[in-house]
């Protein structure tokens, strides 16, 4: 822990110094409580403490400096969900510190590079969007901070409604020393009047070998996005994988091939005079596809409506159903701007799925409170932002 902290102080004063127009700080801080009762019955609770400190320094006229790291102090389901992050243990809480971007930035009207620690979000889906492979996001984890990737990217801008990129990612194994599951690949953006078109190509590097040694010839990634806006506000975003060595799920060394699709359309619409947002998306993942390692299931749909009370303050009332084992969760929140700066938010939600109904503790399903650990859960979360 100390050497982090170390570390924290060296980038701050280093981009300090350097920092040819000086250094500027932003960021938040997340004060979170969670109660509620657990899957298998019996009372759970968990506090965090959530700050997200970002630097920014400009170095000469074409380059900037990005730094940001988290600091967040937690205890009972929170201090839980920090395991990964290899917390120290004080006497009533787990505490961590990590490192969330470290990169630089150059441009000029045609050309821009990035490279370090930082996040690649491609595609247009709003809730689930598959051709973010690098993040692919959870509705059931809204406030979950995407993960940035140590790489590379190159952009190219051909006049103000198209651009050309080029990137490169490390492998999602820090250890690894053979370059396997390395990622590189291909994207092009076209904006037009009501439509915005994006197209990907990534190759990932074969990361294991047969029993013989024979290494497979590594996985293709071919992404499609697409954004319209008409009378309502449309959407789709796929993402076809193809792994010619995997059949099934497993290693085929005839070359019998895995293709996987994952694809999401969703539309939004907003009626302006009754001040009332909805959404809605379904998103259809493969057995073998890269959204996988969220979903279990094939079919999912998700639904929100909103409404603003003010211009300050809304609620909102939304489910995510898998519509395979009739499992779902909704959840309502309220939100309310207290005041410059600070965002006050009140969420629920409760897993349920058929056995629920039923009694049938044999059929559970993948959304349901034993899958997901919680019965109800009530947070309550004060944001404030400088």
């Amino acid at each position: 822990m100390k050497k982090i902290f170390a570390f924290v102080f060296c980038i701050t004063a280093g981009a300090g110094l350097y920092a040819a127009d000086g250094l500027s700080v932003s960021g938040l801080l997340d004060s979170t409580l969670r109660l509620g009762e657990g899957g298998g019955g019996g009372f759970m609770y968990g506090i965090e403490e959530y700050a997200n400190i970002r630097l920014r320094g400009r170095v000469g006229e074409s380059a900037v400096f990005y730094g940001a790291f988290n600091c967040i102090a937690a205890s009972g389901i929170s201090a839980a969900a920090l395991a990964s992050a290899d917390p120290a243990d004080s006497q009533n809480y787990a505490a961590a510190i990590e490192l969330e971007r470290l990169y630089f930035h150059i441009a000029n009207e045609k050309t821009g590079l990035d490279a370090g620690l930082m996040r690649l979000a491609f595609g247009y889906g709003n809730v689930f969007s598959p051709s973010d492979f690098f993040n692919p996001k959870n509705p059931l984890y809204p406030d979950a901070r995407p993960r940035a990737i140590l790489g590379g990217l190159f952009s190219f801008y051909p006049d103000d409604d198209s651009t050309l990129r080029a990137f490169a990612a490390a492998p999602p194994n820090p250890f690894s020393i053979d370059g396997g599951a390395f990622r590189s690949g291909i994207s092009g953006e076209r904006h037009f009047k009501n439509l915005s078109v994006q197209a990907l190509y990534s190759f990932e590097s074969p990361d294991k070998a047969d029993e013989a040694g024979d290494a497979p010839d590594g996985v293709h990634h071919f992404g499609l996005s697409l954004k319209g806006d008409t009378f309502v506000g449309l959407w789709l975003d796929t993402l076809y994988s193809l792994d010619p060595a995997v059949k099934d799920g497993e290693y085929d060394g005839d070359g019998g091939g895995s293709r996987e699709l994952a694809a999401s359309v969703g539309l939004d619409y907003s009626l302006a005079a009754f001040h009332l947002y909805f959404l809605c998306e379904y998103l259809f993942s493969g057995a073998y596809s890269v959204m996988a390692d969220i979903y279990k299931n094939n079919n999912y749909l998700y639904a929100l409506a909103r409404y603003s009370v003010s211009d300050f303050t809304s609620v909102s009332a939304a489910a995510i159903f898998c519509m395979d084992d009739a499992s779902f969760t909704p959840i309502a929140s309220f939100t309310s701007n207290l005041f410059q700066g600070f965002t006050l938010t009140l969420t629920a939600q409760m897993p349920l799925d058929r056995c629920v109904f039923t009694n049938n503790t044999d059929d559970y399903g993948e959304l349901g409170p034993v899958q997901s650990g919680a019965r109800f859960l009530f947070t309550v979360k004060g944001e404030m932002r400088f």
